[in-house]
């Protein structure tokens, strides 16, 4: 596992801090690690020791002082009895083990190897892997997901909810941080919350599938308005006697939470309250091979289906209204892939392919493999910025405004994302600085009802983790420093006032309508 590994197990020490005789020791192993292990058989790699100090000696890379020291004399181990413990020395963090996977998948991709193949590689062929991650970023990710407690079930329940989290730097699509997890890790390759897992979105999709591209293809602008109504009323009874109309679903599909209907609702109201039936009749609009297509062709997702057939016969699309308004995927989606597909917005329409690893390294520090920077522009700067006027509001004054303090001080943008059954909570939040996603929910899928703090939990981590990374830039402003980046809006952006009804330009009846502006 390397030479760390190994001066922590037999020493209880780093590298730096071995003695000769412990470097000595060390060396010995490699050359056959069962039969000169000095915890089975001491007496073998007592004699492999001495052999590698007399060479040593001989070469002039030790002085007599130094191989009179060493040799002959007992070797002192310093191994931790505590299974915990040695556990613990060995355990990688959630960055090392997803820069490990995209590692192997990179090899896989350049050089043809099987995935066997590039792992082996990956782990003998000493091999660096040079990483996006920033230290100071992760640590601050790091400690919150340890020692927070906002997601705590206040009764002792064995099942307690799970998070995960990812940072990502706008302007390159750099993976500056991630958790895969919450609380201490305790194993390698465990499964990842955060790279791994794919869990449904909620409405946190909606401004990628909908109302992002929509802009985008021209279909609604800022001041859209939708009659916020059920589409589909169920089944219609209609009484012999009476004559009176009933459905058979409730305020029919799809409900918006709460289950309230507002009559027509510009777009920029439905983005801050999250209406799903605006969603879903902004969606007929754009069409549903338009949404799709943009989220798989342009923002990468690669877990959406085009068509699924189970062994039963049932087929599964995610070429559908429930999908694409709603985010009720089939199989669901990742932290990683929802909060890089943010960048557009913080970046000016510009999608960068979201990178952990930047380049592998060989044994003598040549580059065999570099990641380089994938972009492409997937929206205007004027409609990216229209979306980053939007999506302020939630914030602000929408669905999370109660969880969020970090507006107060520095410009914030994002959206909430709960889905069927409050199975999962999402927030996918950005500044002018980072995009920060947030995932809340349990392993196996279940309710969160029964949990009051879920609703705010995504909002709260991301708060106090965005507050924390940005508080060089606020302290920097205070001081006299560079001023703190703002959203505007991009030239060549057009402002009009509009008619709240028609969403289209004021007219004198718009002006005298007694109901008010």
């Amino acid at each position: 596992y390397g030479v760390g590994a190994a001066a922590y197990t037999y020493f209880g020490k780093n590298v730096s801090d071995l003695t000769l005789i412990e470097s000595a020791a060390t060396a010995a192993i490699t050359q056959n690690p069962s039969w000169w292990d000095p915890i089975l058989y001491p007496e073998h790699n007592a004699a492999r020791r001495d052999t590698v100090i007399s060479e040593m000696y001989k070469q002039g890379l030790i002085t007599q002082e130094e191989y009179a020291s060493a040799y002959g004399q007992e070797l002192v181990l310093n191994i931790p009895t505590d299974d915990d413990e040695v556990a613990a020395m060995n355990v990688h963090s959630w960055y090392t083990d997803a820069a490990q996977q995209e590692a192997v998948t990179l090899l896989m991709n350049a050089f043809g190897y099987s995935s066997t193949f590039a792992e082996k590689a990956l782990l003998t062929g000493g091999y660096n892997i040079v990483t996006a991650m920033d230290p100071d970023v992760q640590s601050v990710m790091d400690y919150y997901f340890q020692n927070d407690s906002d997601w705590e079930r206040a009764d002792e329940s064995l099942i307690q909810p799970q998070c995960a989290g990812v940072i990502v730097d706008p302007a390159n699509g750099n993976v500056l941080a991630l958790v895969g997890g919450r609380g201490e890790k305790t194993g390698n390759l465990i499964l990842n919350y955060a790279t791994q897992t794919r869990r449904p979105s909620g409405s946190s999709i909606k401004p990628l599938s909908v109302y992002g591209p929509g802009l985008e293809y021209g279909v609604l602008t800022y001041g859209s308005v939708y009659d916020d109504v059920p589409i589909d009323f169920g089944s219609q009874y209609v009484d012999k006697e009476t004559g009176k109309v009933s459905y058979s679903i409730k305020h029919g599909y799809p409900k918006n939470a709460p289950d309230r209907y507002a009559g027509l609702t510009t777009v920029n109201e439905a983005v801050r309250v999250s209406k799903n039936t605006v969603a879903m009749r902004a969606l007929e609009d754009l069409g549903l091979d338009n949404s799709f297509y943009y989220l798989t062709e342009k923002l990468g997702f690669s877990t959406l289906l085009s068509s699924y057939v189970r062994q039963d016969g049932t087929v599964f699309s995610d070429i559908a209204y429930a999908p694409l308004a709603l985010g009720e995927f089939t199989w669901g989606v990742t932290v990683k892939e929802m909060t890089a597909a943010y960048q557009i917005f913080a970046n000016g329409g510009v999608f960068n392919e979201e990178r952990i690893v930047l380049r592998i390294l060989d044994s003598e520090g040549n580059v065999i493999l570099e990641n380089e920077k994938k972009s492409e522009i997937v929206m205007s700067v004027q409609n990216a910025s229209i979306m980053t006027k939007m999506l302020p509001e939630v914030v602000a004054s929408g669905t999370a405004s109660s969880a969020i303090t970090l507006k107060k001080t520095v410009d914030c943008a994002g959206k909430t994302g709960t889905t069927q059954a409050n199975r999962d909570k999402w927030f996918i939040g950005y500044t002018p600085y980072y995009v920060c996603g947030i995932w809340f929910g349990y392993s196996m899928p279940r309710t969160l009802e029964d949990f009051s703090a879920s609703k705010t939990v995504p909002m709260l981590l991301w708060d106090k983790i965005m507050t924390t990374i940005t508080a060089g830039y606020v302290e920097e402003s205070k001081n006299g420093g560079e001023a703190l980046k703002k959203f505007d809006l991009a030239p060549g952006v057009i402002t009009a006032t509009y008619c709240k009804d028609s969403g289209k330009l004021m007219t004198d009846a718009c002006r005298a309508d007694p109901r008010g502006s």
